[in-house]
């Protein structure tokens, strides 16, 4: 014969029980909207390397700037150890207004080509082509649907 409970304590059971099971739902669901898909992650790179090209060309604006960097979190970080190391957002922002009003690249040429994009969890590792024909590898990073961390390995 199996305990009785009282009609109480069965309530009491049946809250937690269902308060465990909502809280494991509300998890999957919020991570299943803040994971891309490999897909949205491509889509994504693509999109920051239209916006780069776009910043990098002779005769860029603000505006340019501003759409590039809207798809940065804001916490996002440039990371290049061989060139400088750990740049913040907000030094980046600068450094890119600096390059924009000193003319960009100077050049009407796209700075990068997409070669390959592999992605993977909440990342992508990117081959760009550069104008001058050499190959960068990047890993791009993402925390929902913004680019958190971009980090060179050339």
């Amino acid at each position: 014969m199996l305990p009785t409970r009282s009609p109480v304590a069965a309530a009491v059971f049946a809250l937690i029980f269902l308060n465990a099971v909502w809280s494991v739902a509300a998890n999957e669901q919020a991570t299943a909207v803040n994971t891309l898909s490999a897909g949205q992650i491509a889509a994504k790179v693509r999109q920051a390397t239209v916006a780069l090209n776009d910043v990098a060309r002779k005769g860029a604006t603000q505006a340019q700037a501003d759409q590039l960097f809207a798809l940065y979190s804001a916490d996002f970080v440039y990371q290049h150890d061989k060139y400088g190391g750990i740049y913040p957002r907000e030094q980046l922002y600068r450094n890119t207004l600096r390059m924009i009003q000193n003319g960009g690249d100077n050049t009407l040429t796209d700075r990068y080509q997409l070669l390959q994009i592999l992605p993977g969890e909440s990342s992508a590792a990117v081959l760009r082509l550069t104008r001058d024909g050499q190959q960068h590898l990047s890993v791009f990073e993402f925390s929902g649907d913004k680019i958190s961390k971009i980090k060179e390995y050339w």
